[in-house]
């Protein structure tokens, strides 16, 4: 399996009811997107690439697309798009030794 990333800044107005505000607010965002295989990846990936914060013109796409085919990576600024190989559940909590987690308990962030 495999995941699509797609990393975003998104910008919400703080009051979307009160027109007169120009108050707003930035996020990081962060998206994925599962697929069964590799080629199913690179078609999500190449239609993120529509995005106009991530495609400029066609020569960009083509240099987009040509970087996700041999790197599984393009990034334009802080926006980027990434094709990741998804881990065994199991596999991961064998390699980072993480046992059982209390998903219950607050972040320390």
């Amino acid at each position: 399996m495999f995941a699509v990333i797609r990393h975003t800044y998104i910008i919400t107005k703080d009051k979307p009811d009160n027109e007169s505000s120009n108050e707003y607010t930035g996020t990081w965002k962060h998206y994925a997107f599962l697929c069964t295989n590799k080629a199913e990846a690179m078609v999500v990936a190449v239609h993120l690439l529509h995005d106009p914060l991530l495609s400029v013109s066609d020569f960009v796409l083509d240099n987009a697309i040509k970087q996700l085919e041999d790197s599984g990576y393009y990034q334009v600024g802080g926006e980027s798009v990434a094709i990741a190989e998804i881990m065994n559940s199991d596999e991961t909590k064998d390699r980072f030794n993480l046992g059982e987690i209390d998903d219950t308990k607050e972040s320390l962030h």
